[in-house]
Formats: structure tokens, sequence, C-alpha cells
């Protein structure tokens, strides 16, 4: 016996626990997924001639009129209708081979899940974000991008944490 209490030792009476389906483990099985099918649909992925471009321009238009609507009539929703093109651009820059996109990308969101209110300043940074985003889809810069994308990442997270300390904000 245990020395400690397991859930079953506290029922309350009339209490039913009902554990729902786990659809994803029936469809996958138990211990994770096939190496060859894993090893496939990776293949897949990267032999696929699909051209993420037309979409992240879809995405970067959708972002530059959201910042525009954002600084004329700033709403508690424009947080989440800026976030919305930039999960989809940091998830199909990850997936089709656009990472410095991704990784900008994802910089955004966590300045976007960090700040409070969109004020100027937040809407600027955005903005550069926005700009910076632009200039990998225009230029069709795929990988990292080499030092200049790497300073180009820090100097977008260096931003982002000017403005933390400014409005105090505190980052775990």
């Amino acid at each position: 016996m245990s020395d400690f209490p397991t859930v079953d030792d506290h029922k309350p009476d009339g209490v039913r626990y009902i554990t729902p389906p786990n659809t994803l483990r029936q469809k996958i099985g138990h211990g994770g997924i096939d190496a060859l099918r894993m090893e496939r649909a990776e293949r897949f992925i990267e032999t696929n001639d699909f051209d993420f471009l037309p979409y992240a321009r879809e995405y970067l238009s959708q972002l530059e009129r959201r910042i525009s609507q954002a600084l004329k009539t700033p709403t508690p929703e424009c947080r989440d209708l800026l976030s919305r093109p930039t999960m989809e651009l940091k998830a199909g820059g990850g997936m089709f081979g656009y990472r410095l996109m991704s990784e900008i990308a994802a910089v955004l969101l966590d300045f976007l899940e960090s700040v409070e209110r969109l004020d100027k300043d937040a809407l600027d940074i955005v903005s550069i974000h926005h700009k910076s985003m632009t200039v990998i889809a225009t230029s069709n810069l795929k990988g990292p991008g080499g030092k200049e994308g790497r300073a180009l990442a820090e100097e977008l997270y260096a931003a982002c944490k000017r403005y933390y300390r400014k409005h105090q904000i505190k980052k775990v």
C-alpha cells in the first residue's frame, strides 16, 4: 500500500470519472509513430514542390492590414488578429524551408503574447518584424539567412527586450 492517497481513495459519492477516447492514439497506436511512416512524411515534405510564397504574401498582406487597423483603432482583439497570420508564417516558414521567416515570426509571436496593450511603440516593433519577413518573402530567402539573418533576428529580439525594459514587462 502506498503512503500517498490515490484518486480512488478520495472519490466523492456519486461522482463517476470518464476517460474520453484518445482518437490520436487509436490512429497511430501505442509506442509512437512508425519510423518508416515518419521517413515517408519527411521525404514528402522535402520533395514536395509546394510554393509557400503566395501564401506567405497573403499572410503578410493580412498582417499589414491589421497593423494599419491597429494604428487607427486599437482594440483588445488587435493582438489576436495580428497573431493569426504570424502563426501561419511561423509554421509555414518552418515547414517549407524559410527558417529565418519562421524564427522572426516566433519572436513576434512571443512579443505579442507578452505585451498587454498595443501602443505606438509596440506596433512599431510589429511593423519592423512584418517588414523583415516581407523582405525574406520578396527575396525568396530560404534557410537560416546566414550571419546576416542571425544578426537580424538578434536585433529584432533586442528591440523586444528594450520594449520590455521600458514598459517594465517581466519575461521569464
